[in-house]
């Protein structure tokens, strides 16, 4: 016997059912018969039954084998929805990540080209994030070009409908030197096919290895290399929100009219370091500093037309929300960049926005930490703008005494002129 039903009436079957626990939920699997059978597109609950029984030991997917952080998510659900659902959505994740990795196979093992471009160099251990399904480092393999460049599979659309599309669709609209450039993406037509970025590679690592390194070697992050993060998330951010400028200095409105676009996930591990030829002027490193990983992005035209709710966008670090959640605003941006800057004051890994218990024995000018501590205001009309900060920072960094300053193996210095 062979049950055809949908993915959609095999939900509405779980739901129907009501189980009482998990316990029961997988003893209804165990006790269906086998199907010898590969699922459809929208396998139904006998197809999952197979999967579940058949081939956890292969894909780790079983309810007990799934990491902690991800049964936690599922059971915190199970609170927060009518019961069943969370059987629904359960069932919902197994079947769309086993799927996509059957459609996957092999395509993203190294060796193996990408875009016809670009070769499969090696996996970056660790780097999955919420709305990605592994990082790799890829080479460009088009003519004489060794360019570097980062692999990022995204959420397929029967994960996560929309998101791929989203992200690609607003980094594909910036170009701007402090944002990380995309070199390619895919989005394929089918709705279990994996979505994938390349972006630039930026060499030097994120802001979160290098605060990471400071700490164990019990050194400050030096302030110059402080003003130069926070002016250029400044000038990310001002760009996101108001377009290309003019090529007036002091002009804050865009050449043309420009869809405002919120990041919402500037935490210390989408913070990129490049190298560069040189400086752009006494103050700075030989280096660019880039916000990445826009996967958390929304513009303003789909924030509003689309009729959404916060709850409708991806989810943010919980440590990084501001006050009045991580609605699609400047402010926003401006109150992530200010904790960003507290655990680079700090040393320290996870944010803090209480500013006045921070200690004081930091080598920080006392108008960085007040400028920081401005981001941090709870209410969002009281912080500054991202042009208020680039301002700022031009004027109360040229008070700074003038040290050169220069990169030594993994850290960046002050060398005495």
């Amino acid at each position: 016997m062979q049950d055809e039903t949908t993915a959609d009436s095999g939900l509405e079957e779980f739901e129907a059912r009501r189980f009482g626990d998990e316990e029961e939920f997988e003893s209804f699997f165990y006790n269906l018969e086998d199907w010898d059978i590969d699922p459809e597109d929208n396998p139904g609950v006998n197809h999952a039954a197979a999967y579940l029984r058949g081939r956890p030991n292969e894909y780790g997917m079983h309810y007990e084998a799934l990491p902690g952080a991800v049964q936690s998510a599922l059971i915190s659900i199970g609170f927060e929805v009518e019961r069943g659902t969370w059987f629904a959505v359960w069932y919902s994740f197994i079947l769309n990540t086993m799927y996509a990795d059957d459609r996957m196979g092999d395509k993203y093992d190294e060796g193996k080209m990408v875009g016809d471009r670009w070769t499969i160099v090696s996996k970056l251990g660790g780097a999955e994030g919420s709305f990605n399904l592994g990082i790799y480092i890829v080479k460009n393999g088009d003519g004489n070009d060794e360019k570097q460049g980062v692999l990022k599979l995204l959420s397929t659309e029967a994960m996560e409908p929309g998101i791929a599309r989203r992200e690609v669709s607003i980094l594909a609209l910036l170009q701007h030197p402090n944002i990380v450039e995309l070199h390619q993406s895919d989005i394929p037509d089918h709705h279990h096919d994996t979505p994938w970025i390349v972006a630039e590679h930026c060499d030097r690592g994120t802001v979160a290895h290098l605060v990471r390194r400071y700490k164990d070697s019990q050194q400050p992050v030096p302030d110059l290399f402080a003003w130069q993060i926070l002016n250029s998330l400044a000038q990310a951010v001002h760009y996101c929100h108001h377009g290309p400028l003019t090529q007036t200095h002091d002009d804050c409105s865009s050449s043309e009219p420009w869809d405002e676009i919120t990041h919402r996930d500037i935490i210390l591990s989408n913070i990129f370091i490049q190298t560069s030829n040189e400086a752009d002027n006494e103050w700075e490193y030989p280096v660019t500093v880039k916000l990445g990983d826009w996967g958390c992005a929304i513009s303003q035209s789909e924030w509003t037309n689309g009729g959404l709710k916060v709850t409708d966008l991806p989810t943010v670090d919980a440590a990084y929300k501001p006050p009045e959640a991580a609605l699609p605003a400047e402010a926003t941006d401006i109150y992530q960049i200010g904790l960003v800057m507290g655990c680079i004051y700090r040393t320290a890994d996870q944010p803090d926005e209480h500013w006045e218990t921070w200690s004081s024995s930091m080598l920080f000018p006392e108008q960085l930490l007040l400028l920081i501590a401005s981001c941090l205001a709870t209410e969002p009309g009281e912080r500054p703008t991202a042009r208020d900060l680039i301002n700022a920072v031009q004027l109360l960094r040229d008070t700074c005494p003038v040290d050169r300053p220069v990169w030594s193996g993994d850290l960046p210095v002050m060398e005495k002129m």
